[in-house]
C-alpha cells in the first residue's frame, strides 16, 4: 500500500495503473506542447514515408495496404523504431542522473528497461528480415492483394506509443500532487516521516533522564 499526500492509502494495483496511464493522461493537459512535439518528432521523421503513401493512394490509385508494402520492404518502419527508441533512452538516462524534485527515477528505469529490450527485438527482427532480400519492382505491387509486414507495423505502433509515453513522463513533475505516489522523493520523505514519528513516540516516553514515563 502507498499513501498519497492527502494521507489516503492507495493499493499497489492502483499505483501501477497510474504509472502506466499517468503519462498518457498528462499529455492532454499540454495539448500545444504535444502538438508541436508530434509534428516535429513523429510526423517530420516519417515525412518521406507519408508523402510516398499519399502519392500512391491518392494520385496512383493504390490500395492503402499495398501502398505500405514498398516502405515495409525497405525496412523503413524497423529503422524508424530503432532510431526513435535509441533517441528516447538517452534523455531518460540523463534525466535520471540529473535529479530534480520531484523525481520519478524508478518509473523511468522500468520504462528504459522495456525500451532496451524492445530495441534489441526490433534489431533482431530487422536483421533477419533484411537477409536474402529480393529486389522488387514496387510498381508491380499496385494491383496485388498484399499487406505490409505485420511485425514491422507492430514495432512501429509500439514505438509511437512509447514516444507519447516518454513525452508525458517528462511532464509528470509539473503535476507533483496528482502523481506523488510515483515520485521517488515522496517515498523517501514518507519513510523519513515514519522514522520521525517513531522517534517522537520514543522520546515522549522518556523524561530526558533515561526514565520512562
Amino acid at each position: 500500500m502507498n499513501m498519497n499526500k492527502s494521507g489516503n492509502q492507495e493499493p499497489d494495483w492502483k499505483v501501477i495503473l497510474k504509472g502506466i496511464v499517468g503519462p498518457f493522461k498528462v499529455c492532454k493537459d499540454h495539448k500545444v506542447d504535444m502538438f508541436i512535439w508530434l509534428m516535429f518528432t513523429l510526423v517530420a521523421s516519417q515525412l518521406g514515408t507519408i508523402i510516398n503513401v499519399i502519392n500512391r493512394v491518392i494520385f496512383q490509385g493504390w490500395d492503402f495496404q499495398a501502398a505500405l508494402c514498398p516502405e515495409s520492404a525497405s525496412g523503413n518502419f524497423y529503422i524508424f523504431a530503432l532510431v526513435m527508441i535509441s533517441s528516447l533512452i538517452s534523455p531518460l538516462f540523463i534525466s535520471i542522473l540529473n535529479k530534480k524534485e520531484p523525481t520519478f527515477n524508478k518509473l523511468k528505469m522500468v520504462f528504459v528497461t522495456l525500451l532496451f529490450f524492445t530495441l534489441i527485438l526490433a534489431a533482431v527482427f530487422y536483421a533477419f528480415s533484411s537477409q536474402n532480400i529480393e529486389v522488387l519492382n514496387f510498381a508491380s505491387l499496385k494491383n496485388k492483394d498484399v499487406t505490409a509486414d505485420g511485425w514491422q507495423l507492430t514495432f512501429f505502433i509500439i514505438t509511437v506509443l512509447a514516444s507519447i509515453y516518454a513525452f508525458g513522463l517528462n511532464y509528470l513533475n509539473i503535476h507533483p500532487d496528482e502523481y506523488s505516489a510515483l515520485a521517488d522523493d515522496y517515498q523517501e520523505s514518507e519513510n523519513e516521516d515514519v522514522k520521525k514519528i517513531e522517534s517522537d513516540i520514543h522520546s515522549s516516553k522518556d523524561d530526558g533522564k533515561g526514565i520512562a514515563l
